[in-house]
């Protein structure tokens, strides 16, 4: 779902680089969709055009585009920005950030999986598609329940993947705990 901002707020956003980013959707398998707040017609949508022409081609040939699926085979877990102390969640999501940019920069293709989803998608084996999982400094998370050390819920999950093949890369505090079983510093 896609939103063209109102023009007059002063935050309306280029017709090209709003095409670019819906192009760059549908070849990742996404259905684009894009909506707009008022009356068409009433508020000059500059995007709304380039929108409108890239939606209609998706449609016309949505057979090719049906069967689409993801490619990544790398899933960059995003640490929780709510979780710890401010301190600790600007650490933890530059390393989620510098991590970001090193595989953006060498054109692998990864999701970002949200470290709350880690649960669910072990779960209903979401995760199996990802034979390299990145955690970055995920020891914020609450402790897991039945864990014998404190980890995180996330981390738990985490030993999910490694047992079904994947291969967990671990960053920073999200490595081995120390024998005491606290994150390491």
């Amino acid at each position: 779902m896609a939103f063209i901002d109102m023009p007059y707020r002063l935050a309306g956003e280029q017709p090209e680089h709003f095409a670019q980013y819906l192009v760059q959707a549908i070849a990742r398998g996404a259905n684009p969709s894009t909506y707009i707040m008022g009356t068409p017609g009433d508020i000059p949508y500059g995007a709304l055009d380039a929108a409108a022409a890239i939606t209609r081609f998706r449609d016309r040939w949505a057979e090719v585009y049906r069967d689409l699926l993801p490619v990544a085979t790398i899933g960059l877990v995003r640490p929780d920005p709510l979780a710890g102390p401010a301190e600790r969640r600007a650490e933890s999501l530059a390393e989620f950030r510098g991590i970001y940019e090193a595989l953006q920069q060498t054109h692998l293709p990864f999701d970002v999986v949200p470290q709350a989803g880690l649960v669910e998608m072990a779960g209903n084996g979401g995760l199996d598609r990802y034979p390299v999982l990145v955690l970055p400094d995920l020891s914020l998370a609450a402790d897991a329940p039945g864990c014998s050390t404190p980890r995180s819920r996330a981390g738990a999950t985490c030993c999910s993947p490694v047992r079904a093949g994947s291969t967990p890369r671990a960053a920073r505090r999200s490595g081995v705990p120390r024998r005491s079983g606290s994150p390491r510093p």
